[in-house]
């Protein structure tokens, strides 16, 4: 995995996604028994909607298991959504994100304010200094 550079703070150029799509939607088939024409119309909803998932992170998130219902798949967000909801928050400028990647929980609330699908956090902790 690629690392960051001295000025990010994040790794922004992940490696390629080597799915093979086509054979992904054979063994959907063969497991869920979802046809095809069903898989290939869901990939498109989905990359129309807010979420933009690419038929790649159709595949490698699990969204043809049959045991997510539509408004679930719906919370996931792929990487071009990412991508431009992190760079309308800093202007493409990473460096300045560092306090989000520090705080979980007030990053969190901040992408949740702006409509973003995140978890709820069930706990917190402080560190606490060695023995």
């Amino acid at each position: 995995m690629p690392k960051p550079t001295s000025n990010s703070v994040l790794v922004t150029d992940l490696p390629p996604n080597r799915v093979n799509v086509a054979a992904s939607m054979n063994r959907v088939r063969s497991v869920y028994g979802i046809k095809r024409s069903r898989q290939l119309w869901d990939m498109a909803r989905l990359a129309l909607r807010p979420g933009r998932i690419h038929p790649t992170e159709y595949m490698t998130l699990g969204l043809s298991n049959p045991s997510l219902d539509w408004s679930e798949k719906l919370t996931f967000r792929g990487r071009r959504a990412v991508e431009d909801l992190t760079s309308s928050l800093f202007a493409g400028d990473l460096s300045s994100a560092g306090w989000l990647l520090k705080d979980k929980l007030l990053t969190n609330k901040l992408l949740g304010a702006l409509g973003a699908a995140n978890p709820d956090n069930s706990a917190g902790g402080i560190p606490v200094p060695p023995l």
